[in-house]
């Protein structure tokens, strides 16, 4: 039971989760959009007068962000660390674990058993 005086902290607390929530959410869904790409980074718009009809003539063209697989690749590590997390651990003789790593926790957490 929360006590009345508690009531205050509790609700605090609920907000800063509710807000980090929120940041996490917009965060991810940049990343998304980075990856996806093809969204406006820039609209020019030009005038000239045509030269035969003298009128002006109005033009634009927009700069387009193209895709970025790391975007996507980072987003993959993040969520899914057991199948795309990048490993710290160098190749030891032959390609196989570097015995001076094991028991040593890689980026996702996981630790190499001795050889």
């Amino acid at each position: 039971m929360v006590e009345a005086a508690e009531e205050p902290f509790r609700e605090f607390r609920e907000a800063v989760t509710r807000a980090h929530a929120h940041g996490q959410h917009a965060s991810l869904v940049r990343v998304d959009r980075v990856a996806e790409g093809c969204y406006m980074l820039r609209r020019r718009t030009r005038r000239h007068r045509d030269p035969v009809g003298g009128h002006v003539v109005e033009g634009s063209e927009d700069e387009l962000v193209p895709p970025d697989w790391r975007a996507a690749a980072w987003g993959l590590e993040l969520r899914h660390p057991d199948g795309f997390a990048r490993s710290l651990q160098a190749p030891g003789p032959g390609g196989g674990p570097d015995a001076r790593m094991a028991g040593r926790p890689d980026r996702a957490g996981r630790t190499t058993p001795p050889p």
